[in-house]
């Protein structure tokens, strides 16, 4: 009985412990990484706000193969949804969904982890001279102790922050290794030309 009593006052210590540390935890916070990719953000912008490509570079895509996906709403733009479901403990279960949309500059989406709080992910196009910077963040407010506990303890910043490099440079090689996208003026010239060609057969004719 003294070993049992024992160990109980020992796991309320714990307990008692993780909460004093928890209620001195950041209840928000904020991670971003950067990237230069060469295409223009029209050639970005449909990748990233289309559910069903975000596999093609996710970071965490290949942790687990066994992992279920479903997917609601629209294609793509405001609305569309992708949830997920693993028993890996870096995937687990989610869900996020695009809430703000605009177009070639920034995408946000808000996410569920089945926690209490705020948390949300957004990327911005930024042209730059040989390319476009995307910059990924990921941010969260309004945790409740338990949340602000385990956003400690697994380190948001450092293990966000590394998935997030992984997954835009996964970003980087799938639109680079799309075909280039025809510039506007030269489908311009190419329709131009169509047309003069038509004209000049239906004057022959």
């Amino acid at each position: 009985m003294k070993v049992l009593k024992f160990i109980g006052l020992g796991l309320l210590a714990i307990v008692v412990l993780a909460v004093i540390y928890a209620a001195f935890q950041p209840k928000e916070g904020q991670t971003e990484r950067s990237i230069v990719i060469e295409r223009s953000p029209e050639a970005i912008y449909p990748v990233i706000t289309t559910m069903k490509s975000f596999n093609e570079w996710s970071p965490w895509f290949t942790i687990d193969p066994e992992t279920k996906y479903t997917y609601e709403g629209p294609e793509s733009g405001v609305g569309a949804k992708m949830a997920w479901e693993s028993d890996h403990p870096e995937v687990g279960a989610g869900s996020q969904w695009i809430i703000e949309a605009d177009e070639n500059k920034s995408v946000t989406l808000q996410l569920d982890f089945g926690f209490a709080g705020e948390y949300y992910s957004d990327m911005f196009l930024k042209p730059v001279e040989n390319g476009t910077e995307v910059t990924w963040t990921y941010r969260y407010k309004d945790l409740d102790l338990m949340g602000a506990f385990f956003a400690s303890a697994m380190d948001a910043e450092g293990m966000v922050g590394d998935q997030y490099v992984t997954g835009l440079k996964q970003l980087k090689e799938y639109v680079e290794s799309q075909p280039m996208p025809k510039p506007e003026v030269e489908e311009e010239m190419m329709e131009s030309d169509s047309t003069a060609m038509e004209e000049e057969m239906a004057e022959g004719e």
